[in-house]
């Protein structure tokens, strides 16, 4: 039987499969479990209930960045053209791009993602990205857990959203897990300040040196499921240009 024909027929197969599937069960909302018209969507009313981030406020001063001013740089996104001199010798250029706001909706669902197994979510945060953040990139990294921490949660939440956004449209880049990995087992970082953060994650992750030439100028999107003070994702940062990455940018579903 030829190729051709063995790709057909997995084709039908598939489509038979979706259509049994759809008229066995009815699709529901990955939230509210309210009728869909397909697997992996929100309903409207959820929908409305997100609160995505505006990319056309400034970060620092709230005010609105008009078209002329917005400024396209990857070093200084979301900022307008008045606060950018007065960032610019401070770490608060190292902007973190987040595409939601992590409020009490949407944080019952990404702690269900991250810890109760919910691992369907995936599909469905991976459709919330700001797309605009992956443009041009050379590969998405997710930010990496402990192999304790693997072994106990069985999975990695940030590189499941990286997959998933891979397999959502052809022209996201590709996803490298070994690029970046986690030296040692760092606490949780709830309940500490910035700096406190940043000491918890200080030389906790390293690019190992068989894939350091994979990122020798490149651009790289580190990924992660929400951002808080931005202490890991800063230091992940740190440690990729230090390898030899040209860009690193910071990108997370949801911030605090």
């Amino acid at each position: 039987m030829c190729k051709s024909m063995l790709q057909g027929l997995s084709f039908f197969a598939a489509q038979t499969g979706r259509f049994v599937k759809s008229m066995l069960f009815q699709p529901s909302c990955s939230f509210c479990k309210s009728p869909v018209e397909c697997c992996y969507s929100i309903c409207p009313k959820c929908w409305l209930s997100i609160k995505f981030i505006n990319r056309r406020v400034c970060r620092f001063c709230s005010g609105v960045i008009e078209e002329a001013a917005n400024c396209n740089e990857r070093s200084k996104p979301f900022i307008c053209h008045s606060c950018a001199p007065l960032l610019e010798n401070t770490n608060r250029k190292d902007i973190i791009s987040a595409s939601i706001v992590y409020d009490d909706f949407i944080k019952q669902f990404i702690l269900g993602f991250k810890h109760n197994n919910s691992i369907q979510f995936a599909k469905v945060f991976a459709k919330l990205f700001y797309r605009g953040d992956f443009i041009g990139a050379d590969y998405i990294v997710p930010v990496p857990i402990h192999h304790l921490r693997l072994f106990k949660r069985t999975y990695n939440q940030a590189a499941l959203l990286a997959f998933s956004l891979e397999a959502l449209c052809d022209d996201f880049p590709p996803v490298k897990i070994q690029i970046l990995k986690k030296r040692h087992y760092s606490p949780s970082q709830k309940k500490k300040d910035f700096q406190k953060r940043l000491d918890n994650v200080a030389d906790s992750f390293f690019v190992p040196e068989k894939y350091a030439a994979l990122i020798q100028q490149k651009t790289v999107v580190v990924l992660d499921d929400v951002v808080a003070s931005g202490a890991t994702l800063l230091e992940c940062k740190r440690v990729l240009e230090e390898a030899g990455a040209k860009e690193v940018r910071c990108v997370a579903l949801a911030r605090s």
